[in-house]
């Protein structure tokens, strides 16, 4: 009776893995925004914060001072020195993120909780991105599952306003439509075929400045 007890016990706290596969999703490149402002200033910023041991406040400057065309005025050593420090910290950034998508292909409950962690401390990075794009992307892959096998529509509107960032966003309108809920999409969104499930407008093109760091346009 005990052994069957326990059997039951650990049975019920075994981690249940993750809904999406390893390969689901991956961060987009980062592409450093353009900035205004004191190039020398931000670098400072950015060194005094590096120094009293906030990686993410130094990133996030080191990351403006790249984005400065002001830069190019300063001694060379000032870019070095940056590029030179920005690489670890979105090292350490990656490795949290790769951390976490690991954890959730084993432990779905416990790497969803490291994801939207990761998201909501890095939504200016691409891991960051990622990271609410891939729980959010779970949740509304749960619901669409859910929704097929009880046929109920309100479940499903309410995930998909829940996760705007999920990435199966016209297979959850298009079932929701089916099973008689409102109609989501957007105007003009299923004119032309599907767009990309849970991306927005397609991106600018992109330009490499004399560094060979890619730059937004906007």
């Amino acid at each position: 009776m005990r052994l069957a007890l326990l059997w039951f016990l650990v049975a019920q706290e075994a981690p249940e893995p993750g809904l999406l596969p390893a390969a689901f999703l991956s961060p987009e490149p980062l592409v450093i925004v353009p900035t205004s402002g004191d190039a020398l200033a931000a670098f400072r910023d950015a060194h005094e914060k590096h120094k009293r041991g906030d990686p993410d406040g130094a990133l996030q400057g080191y990351l403006a001072f790249l984005g400065n065309p002001a830069r190019v005025d300063l001694p060379p050593r000032y870019v070095a020195t940056v590029e030179a420090r920005v690489k670890p910290l979105l090292e350490a950034v990656r490795a949290r993120y790769d951390e976490a998508v690991a954890k959730y292909l084993k432990d779905r409950r416990g790497g969803l909780a490291d994801l939207r962690a990761l998201g909501e401390r890095y939504p200016w990075l691409p891991e960051g991105r990622a990271a609410t794009a891939w729980a959010e992307s779970d949740g509304l892959r749960a619901a669409i599952d859910a929704a097929k096998s009880d046929k109920k529509a309100k479940e499903l509107e309410a995930a998909i306003r829940a996760y705007p960032a999920g990435l199966f966003q016209y297979e959850a309108k298009s079932l929701l439509v089916e099973l008689g809920g409102p109609d989501l999409f957007e105007p003009g969104e299923r004119v032309g075929g599907k767009k990309e499930e849970g991306r927005g407008e397609e991106e600018k093109p992109k330009k490499k400045d004399e560094s060979g760091i890619e730059v937004s346009e906007d």
